[in-house]
């Protein structure tokens, strides 16, 4: 459901603020967290004291083909909750189970929509904010981000195609030969460098009188971004219905580093407006949401980041992951879900992001490439993003679909654990409730254990509230542990309203419930519980022959 708004103008470029604004009109609405926000739908969930069930039980070992290897007695077992029974199965149909028998396939328009943007002029400006911003940067934990944002991703066209084709929507997962497979928020941390922990990411324009509220430097920082926002908007047009393409953006920035704008502009509303300190940093960060992190395909600046611009630079660590991984379930649902096939869908969202994530999982779809000096020694950077060593170079290319449904039908052509969390070998971790002690987790190890628990990703894009299952109990191997018949949870993909969202974002979010969480060691490898490779492959046969056949 769509979000209620208003339209009201901002304040015009020099004007007093205790007059009736005369700006450009935008759509207002309320934040998710404020005194006039909607109160929060509590939503329950899965909760468990113990969110990792240990057994003893059969597990599959070996290959998995048409016999599974039974031990000779029994194994001990360890599995994510929710589980489920036989009866929790998925009937196994995604894309390709629909083109092999009745839906149309990739005809129709490119496969892969991205924005366009001058590469070299964007990356002069990241690497200039991040030489003079590295400390505020690093407090905020972006640093990882913006670096790898500077150059492009690729995959190849004919992977990228089978890939699509195993996703199936109600799970958000992939389906192989081999079991369950997905994005978890643990690969958007180690790809991106970015927050797991933080405020909800929420792009919005509030009402002039909440800005007003927030404090003199936060408005003054807005203010800024919103009268260069109409300043250049008014240069190109007199239309009240104006764009700022990312092009016109960066141009003036680098403008005003150079001192380049001269004494042409004479009238009042002609020149430049003048800046509250660090603008240029909240202006770049607004352009790097724009087009790397939450990307529409229309290359234009788009004022509901501003505010989140502003909170980052005022020191207030955002939540990019689990909003970037909310828009990448988006994405591939809607090309999934489109009447016409999966190449007609016009749906932008942050591929880069899968496409690095099939690198660091699949063995050799990608050289990876070395970090150099300079990257790893930047200051303020903790960890090197890991999607960096898919950064500018070129996948492995498949000539034939027939050829890469080969690939990844096996199992040794995937990498389970890419990114192990190394804690303190074998043990068990407890989310206390304390607020200091022995027990109290680390703010890195809290978003691991955010990681294992299934939950809803909200995300407001678009005027829309998104609502997106995240089921890390489907493909629990990807943490080291077993994979047992998973809970199938659900719900519905649009949120009725903000107090429903905000429910999602709280039962995510939460910290100190006293839940306890088995960490396997890091080179511990997960199984499939034996009747579920059996269940599992038998469902999944007759679409693999299929799909060799095409």
């Amino acid at each position: 459901m769509a979000n209620q708004s208003q339209n009201e103008p901002f304040w015009d470029i020099g004007q007093d603020l205790n007059e009736v604004p005369s700006g450009l009109a935008f759509n207002r609405h309320n934040l998710v967290f404020s005194p006039k926000s909607e109160p929060a739908t509590r939503y329950e969930g899965e909760e468990h004291s113990n969110w990792v069930k240990q057994s003893s039980t059969y597990v599959a070992t070996g290959r998995l083909t048409l016999k599974c290897c039974r031990e000779d007695g029994s194994i001990h077992a360890a599995y994510l909750k929710p589980e489920g029974d036989i009866k929790d199965l998925t009937i196994f149909q995604p894309l390709g189970h629909k083109i092999v028998n009745y839906h149309p396939g990739w005809k129709g328009r490119s496969p892969v929509q991205s924005e366009s943007i001058n590469s070299s002029r964007y990356a002069d400006w990241a690497r200039f904010i991040v030489k003079n911003y590295s400390k505020e940067l690093s407090y905020v934990e972006l640093i990882g981000g913006i670096i790898s944002s500077v150059d492009c991703y690729d995959l190849d066209p004919n992977f990228y195609k089978a890939l699509v084709e195993l996703w199936y929507p109600d799970t958000n997962t992939f389906h192989l030969l081999y079991g369950e497979v997905g994005i978890s928020l643990w690969d958007i941390k180690r790809l991106g460098g970015l927050p797991i922990n933080g405020n909800i990411y929420d792009e919005v324009i509030p009402s002039n009188a909440i800005l007003r509220q927030r404090g003199t430097s936060e408005f003054s920082l807005l203010k800024s971004l919103f009268d260069v926002f109409q300043w250049l908007a008014r240069q190109r047009s007199s239309s009240h219905h104006k764009d700022v393409s990312f092009e016109d953006w960066i141009e003036f920035f680098r403008k005003l580093r150079r001192a380049e704008f001269d004494s042409q502009h004479n009238s009042r509303s002609d020149r430049p407006p003048k800046l509250f300190p660090a603008t240029d940093l909240a202006a770049f960060v607004a352009l790097w949401i724009c087009y790397f992190i939450m990307p529409n395909g229309r290359n234009v600046i788009r004022p509901g980041v501003f505010l989140m611009a502003s909170n980052i630079v005022l020191g207030r660590k955002i939540a990019f992951a689990p909003a970037i991984l909310a828009r990448i379930y988006i994405g591939l649902n809607a090309m999934v879900k489109h009447q016409k096939g999966p190449g007609f869908s016009t749906t932008v969202f942050p591929s880069h992001f899968l496409y690095a994530w099939a690198g660091s999982h699949f063995r050799r779809i990608h050289l990876r490439r070395p970090i150099d000096e300079d990257t790893s020694t930047i200051p303020g950077l903790s960890r090197i993003p890991e999607m960096l060593h898919y950064m500018n170079v070129s996948p492995t290319p498949f000539n034939r679909s027939s050829e890469v449904s080969l690939f990844i039908r096996k199992e040794e052509n995937f990498t389970w654990r890419p990114f192990p969390y190394l804690y303190r070998n074998d043990e068990i971790v407890r989310d206390s409730m304390l607020l200091v002690g022995p027990e109290v987790l680390d703010s890195y190890t809290m978003e691991y254990v955010k990681c294992l628990r299934c939950g809803v990703l909200p995300l407001r894009y678009a005027g829309n509230f998104h609502a997106e299952p995240y089921n890390p109990h489907r493909f629990g191997r990807q943490f080291g542990y077993d994979q047992h018949f998973p809970k199938h949870i659900n719900v519905p993909r649009k949120a009725p309203s903000l107090g429903v969202l905000t429910g999602y974002w709280l039962h995510f979010s939460r910290e100190r419930t006293s839940n306890s969480f088995y960490i396997p060691d890091h080179d511990r490898s997960g199984k499939l519980i034996l009747l579920y490779a059996q269940k599992w492959f038998k469902n999944i046969k007759f679409y693999l022959i299929r799909m060799l056949q095409r």
